[in-house]
């Protein structure tokens, strides 16, 4: 990264050489062979597609599509405005866990979305419960029409953090996709604010 971000220490000896080939290689994929240019807007093309083989081995061979993954800082507030569409007729809905952080719920005030709050389980490591999402969201399909659900990693403010085989497991998303699928969009933040889109 250094050596992306300052090319003069490609000519440094004590760089590895497969770290300037690393940093040579991002830098060939970048307008003008700097990181401070303008890229595709959702991102540098070599860094999705490497993004997305990782997304791959560590689901198991569950494939992703670099198509499928936005790069951007504040990504919350692009993905927000992405799903929320404040012109349709019933107003759209995010589920979001209880507790969450402040700064989230006020992101989707401001692009005027409904919140539908699911309780974690304390008594469980603030996990989330698959009957306790199902009731939020039919709850929420009573007044608005939830598009996404919210999944932080580590919770904030909890402080737990699951890891992923815990989301990845079968029984996990089978769990999830008959809650959720095919009406939803899954918002993950975190590997510290790590966002996931389900189809």
């Amino acid at each position: 990264l250094a050596a992306c971000l300052y090319p003069a220490l490609l000519e440094d000896d004590s760089l590895p050489l497969d770290v300037k080939q690393r940093a040579e290689s991002l830098l060939r994929e970048c307008d003008g062979g700097s990181v401070g240019s303008y890229t595709d807007s959702s991102g540098i093309a070599k860094i999705k597609h490497c993004v997305s083989q990782y997304i791959t081995r560590r689901d198991g061979g569950v494939p992703s599509s670099p198509d499928n993954i936005f790069i951007k800082s504040g990504s919350q507030t692009i993905m927000l405005k992405l799903l929320i569409r404040s012109k349709d007729s019933c107003q759209t809905g995010v589920l979001i866990p209880v507790p969450t952080y402040a700064s989230f719920t006020l992101a989707l005030e401001e692009q005027g979305a409904a919140i539908i709050p699911y309780h974690l389980c304390e008594e469980q490591g603030w996990t989330l419960q698959v009957e306790e999402l199902r009731k939020a969201l039919h709850t929420g399909r009573k007044t608005c029409n939830p598009v996404a659900l919210y999944i932080c990693n580590p919770g904030n403010p909890t402080g737990t953090v699951r890891n992923y085989p815990h989301y990845c497991k079968k029984s996990m998303q089978s769990n999830l996709a008959k809650t959720c699928l095919p009406s939803l969009s899954c918002l993950k933040t975190y590997i510290i604010l790590y966002i996931l889109l389900l189809p």
